[in-house]
């Protein structure tokens, strides 16, 4: 809400004029920076989604292994070592397979 003192001279329409382009100047500069941080959410939560992907394709190698060692081959236990690479991928390894 905008509010003037009732006391105040307003004769002189340049003070008020100039009063009034601060506000809408101080108005358009919060509208800026809140575009700025809207751009900025919207970049996080499409590496987000970028992330949940790759995350997605991981588990489902990791579990389609599990799969084909247990059931397609015919194993009744698996030891699993799961590393991570330097670049954020991961290796996965079956070892003992009974």
């Amino acid at each position: 809400m905008i509010c003037f003192n009732k006391d105040s001279n307003f004769n002189d329409k340049d003070d008020l004029a100039d009063k009034l382009q601060k506000l809408l100047d101080e108005i358009q500069s919060i509208t800026e920076e809140e575009e700025g941080l809207i751009q900025d959410l919207k970049k996080l939560e499409e590496e987000i989604e970028e992330d949940n992907a790759i995350l997605e394709e991981n588990i489902a190698s990791i579990i389609d292994a599990i799969y084909d060692s247990l059931f397609i081959k015919n194993n009744t236990e698996i030891t699993l070592s799961v590393i991570k690479n330097s670049n954020n991928s991961l290796k996965l390894i079956i070892h003992n397979t009974k």
